[in-house]
């Protein structure tokens, strides 16, 4: 009935392992870094949370998520007699999807010309907490804005890049461009006497204070109409007020000037025996 008791131990490896990433939130089409550290590690099995699963024997590894979403990477470490661990990472990589755009604006104007921008964001990003920041193009340090939506007066004739730059708040960025062509206007001006008599005759002249090639339209009371800078005389039978127009179209920058002529009536000749 002697009894013997023997004590032995097992030993139980196991690698241990932990793991992070350079960023934890971006837009579509971004590039997240992970880097492993641990002990006894010798191959890793890296689960990004959105069905991709890649085999590595380096700690590091890159991986483009190209869909918004919110995703729970895992790693899985193995050592040298085959002992594996697995590993969630703490925080989720959190993917925005963002379109930033700005809403309609002239591709040309008349200075000068207050303009209001307005973006036009679409996506998940939409719904959070956005910065903006406005460039008007003008190489002016000042010329910016930081407001959602900004008014701007352009003064100076010129070719002018507007920037619009969109951030939400899990750090997903967009940038987007649009040109304004902003023209001088030359101005307009009617030669041409203020009152003539019944069935005279008048030719107006077109006059502009800058120089140019603009486009001449003349408007006339009588309906008709004419194309160049100066029309052909026009007689007034009936005694009145006529409404003379012409405007000026210096690329897209239409100046309209209006000037009325009197027309008075012949007197009336009384003869008496």
């Amino acid at each position: 009935g002697t009894a013997y008791t023997t004590l032995d131990s097992v030993f139980i490896n196991a690698p241990t392992a932990s793991f992070a990433a350079d960023r934890y939130s971006g837009c579509t089409a971004q590039t997240v870094t992970f880097n492993a550290s641990g002990q006894g590690t010798e191959k890793y099995w890296w689960d990004f949370g959105d069905g991709t699963i890649s085999q590595a024997t380096t700690n590091t590894i890159p991986h483009l998520y190209g869909t918004a979403g919110s995703y729970q990477p895992k790693l899985i470490v193995s050592d040298a007699n085959g002992c594996t661990a697995s590993v969630p990472m703490g925080d989720k990589i959190i993917i925005d999807a963002m379109e930033a755009g700005i809403k309609d604006i002239p591709s040309y104007l008349c200075t000068p010309k207050s303009v209001t921008f307005e973006p036009a964001i679409s996506g998940t990003s939409a719904q959070t907490q956005l910065a903006y920041h406005w460039d008007f193009g003008t190489g002016i340090a000042a010329d910016t804005s930081n407001r959602e939506k900004a008014d701007f007066s352009y003064t100076k004739p010129g070719k002018y890049t507007v920037r619009l730059r969109v951030e939400s708040n899990t750090g997903c960025r967009k940038e987007v461009t649009k040109i304004i062509v902003a023209y001088e206007g030359l101005g307009a001006a009617i030669n041409g006497p203020d009152e003539i008599c019944q069935e005279g005759s008048v030719q107006f002249r077109g006059a502009t204070p800058l120089p140019g090639q603009p486009q001449w339209t003349w408007l006339f009371p009588d309906g008709t109409t004419f194309n160049g800078q100066n029309p052909s005389a026009k007689t007034y039978n009936q005694p009145g007020t006529y409404p003379i127009k012409l405007v000026v179209d210096n690329n897209g920058c239409k100046d309209t000037v209006l000037k009325t002529l009197t027309v008075n009536a012949k007197p009336v000749t009384i003869l008496s025996a």
